[in-house]
Order: structure tokens, then C-alpha cells, then sequence
């Protein structure tokens, strides 16, 4: 294997310096101290077993000595070795994400990054996310790769034209090499199934050493203007709804479509808004209906439900109610963000377990007689 000038860094840090050790740069010296001899950076070769054979090495006849073979000892290349064949040999230490290696000998370590051309998405992960979009979207997807030359390597490639797949690859700015995930069927079903795919893409990409979202950078997004009800899925238990609330069912109409409640149901935007902070929502809320006609028409006639158990709600609205709203702030996640914490848990002053127990105050717990008398109550335990 040759080592090529971009070994000796001042390139992007995923491309080959690893950060597991500040000493990783051009022309590290190896240590005299007890830790390890030093560092140096090449391009990973063949993983064989527990070696890191790099290339010559895949032409040798095994029954040869590594030692006879190698040019040099882990953490020994230095500048003057940029452009040269190099043939190294030791125990893979590490292995981590299919991106980074650990090749270590008695003389010390040298660690290696996958080249540029690596496949971040395998087959075995495209399996992964087929199945999970499948049970999170019911959507399938279709991966194609970008070869060399251009080319599809796909199951449609020898169904469309090379115009149409040349039109595809320029819409997305896509280059030799890379994937497309490609989703047909209903715009609701396919944008869901693409925005969960653009999501998990970002994980397997940044757990590589990608650096895809900056954890320092704030982006808050109001979204708005959603439409007041969906088509109602395939499937679903409710028996003759056609619509389903896109919010929930007492969310009101933009002011002047409530007509298209009565006409047109799915061109109506309703006023329903979220706050969205790195993707993630962090806010949400509504204004609510005021009218009890408005209210009735969509819980019956539109939603089909039930409305015996809103009687109270609806003779409410006729007695006279204002327009009114609010916002409710998931403030466990906002925090979480801004702390760049993982999840809310980190957060919370006393999270519960996964029994829901609270180990802080110990609850839930019995309540002692004398706060049962402190409140004038009676606890009856032959009706428990």
C-alpha cells in the first residue's frame, strides 16, 4: 500500500486523523516513556482474522514470517515515508464502526481510517433500515448505488431509461458512489417514510465519525400551516371515517376556509403550530374551536366519532366561549438539547425507573395513618 500525502493531515479530521490521541499528526516522535511508543495514520488495509494485513501483504504465502515480511513497526512511519510501499503486521486492538482500526506490535500503535470511498450504508445495514422503515412507515424502499462509471446498481435500473436516471442523479447532485434511497406511493406515506430514512441516515453516518450536525449550533423552526385533517390510513379500527385529525380534533380552521370544512375537507389549514429546535420538537399547541356548530360538524359528520361523552363540551361552546389557545414546552427536552444530553433522564431532577418508581422520595409508597387523618380519610380495605 502507498501512503499518500493526505497521511500526513491537514485534512478533514474524519478523512484520516483519528481523535482517540492529540499525538496523531505529521512527524510524531515515538515516546520513551511507559506508554505507547507513538502514533501514525495510513489508510486501513484487509482485515484478516485478528491481523490488519495491509496490500502486498494479501499476495504472500501464509506460511511465511510477518516479521520477515513488514517494512516497518507500528507507530514508525513517519514524513519520509509518504509515497512509499508500506508493509505492516500486528493484533487489531480496536475495530469500531466498520471506520476506524487499532494495529498494535511491540513497538507501539498505528491507527487507520477507512479511504473516502468506503461503504458507510452496507447491505446489512440497508437490510436494517428496510425492515425498521417498513414497521415504523409500512413503506418500502428502493436503494440505489451510484457505480464508478455512473451507472445504477439497482433492481429498476433495466426499467427506466438512462435520461430518466440521468435526471434523477443531477436532481440530488449525486456523484459515483453514492446511495439513493428512492420511495414511491401517497405523498403522506412517502414523506414520512423519507423523513424517517434522512433521520436514521444521519446516525449511521455521524456513529462512522461523520460530523453531519453541529451538537453547538441552536436551529429553531416555527412550523405551520398544517392541514386540518388526513386521509384517514389504511387499516385503521375506525369503521366508515374517510378524514382523521391531523392535530386533534378540536384544533380550528384558518380564518376564512371554515367553509371548506362543509366542501373540502383536506384543503383546509388549520391553526395548529410546533416549535422544532436540531429536528426535534420542543413546543407544540393550538387554537381551539369556539363554535359548537363548527365543533359538531367536524366531530360527526367529518371524524365520524361518537360525541355522547361531549355533550358537556358542546353545551359549553353554545353558552358563549372566546377564541382561545396556548403551547405547551416539552421542557425535559428542550434541556436535554441545550445540555447536549442524549436523552431526558440526564435532566430530570428525579427520574423514575422502569417500575416508575421514584428512588429519590420513595414513592409510591404507603401513606401513614396519621397523614390519612390529617385529610379526613378512610381507607376501606375489604372493598380493596
Amino acid at each position: 500500500m502507498v501512503l499518500s500525502d493526505s497521511t500526513a493531515g491537514n485534512i478533514s479530521w474524519y478523512q484520516w486523523v483519528i481523535k482517540f490521541n492529540s499525538s496523531v499528526s505529521r512527524g510524531v516522535e515515538p515516546r520513551t516513556d511507559d506508554e505507547e511508543a507513538g502514533f501514525s495514520c495510513v489508510p486501513l488495509g484487509k482485515v484478516l482474522h485478528s491481523q490488519v494485513l495491509l496490500e502486498p501483504l494479501r499476495n504472500q504465502q501464509s506460511t511465511s514470517s510477518s516479521l520477515s515480511w513488514r517494512t516497518h513497526t507500528c507507530g514508525e512511519l513517519r514524513e519520509v515515508d509518504v509515497g512509499s510501499p508500506v508493509t505492516l503486521c500486528g493484533w487489531l486492538q480496536f475495530k469500531r464502526y466498520d471506520f476506524m482500526a487499532t494495529l498494535r506490535d511491540a513497538h507501539g500503535v498505528t491507527q487507520f481510517v477507512l479511504p473516502e470511498d468506503q461503504k458507510h450504508l452496507t447491505k446489512g445495514k440497508l437490510d436494517h433500515l428496510q425492515k425498521t422503515c417498513q414497521d415504523k412507515c409500512s413503506i418500502r424502499f428502493l436503494p440505489v448505488v451510484l457505480k464508478k462509471d455512473g451507472s445504477w446498481k439497482s433492481s429498476i435500473s433495466k426499467h427506466l431509461p438512462e435520461e430518466a436516471k440521468a435526471s434523477v442523479a443531477e436532481a440530488v447532485d449525486a456523484v459515483p458512489g453514492d446511495a439513493l434511497l428512492l420511495c414511491a406511493g401517497p405523498a403522506n406515506s412517502v414523506n414520512h417514510c423519507l423523513g424517517f430514512l434522512r433521520l436514521k441516515c444521519a446516525d449511521i453516518l455521524e456513529n462512522q465519525g461523520l460530523k453531519l450536525r453541529d451538537p453547538d449550533s441552536f436551529n429553531f423552526l416555527w412550523v405551520d400551516d398544517f392541514p386540518l385533517f388526513l386521509p384517514r390510513e389504511q387499516g385503521d379500527s375506525s369503521e366508515g371515517a374517510v378524514f382523521e385529525s391531523a392535530h386533534h380534533p378540536f384544533t380550528a380552521p384558518v380564518v376564512g376556509e371554515e367553509g371548506l370544512v362543509y366542501s373540502d375537507p383536506l384543503k383546509v389549514r388549520g391553526q395548529h403550530y410546533d416549535l422544532v429546535l436540531n429536528g426535534v420538537e420542543v413546543a407544540g399547541g393550538s387554537i381551539r374551536i369556539h363554535s359548537s356548530q363548527l365543533q359538531r360538524n367536524i366531530l360527526e359528520t367529518i371524524l365520524q366519532e361518537d360525541i355522547s361523552g361531549m355533550t358537556h363540551l358542546l353545551q359549553a361552546l353554545e353558552s358563549g366561549c372566546p377564541p382561545h389557545g396556548g403551547i405547551a414546552i416539552g421542557f425535559d427536552r428542550l434541556i436535554a438539547l441545550l445540555c447536549g444530553e442524549d436523552t431526558i433522564r440526564d435532566v430530570i431532577a428525579f427520574p423514575k425507573t422502569a417500575d416508575g418508581n421514584d428512588l429519590m422520595s420513595g414513592a409510591p409508597s404507603e401513606v401513614s395513618a396519621e397523614d390519612l387523618a390529617r385529610y379526613h380519610i378512610s381507607v376501606d380495605q375489604k372493598g380493596s
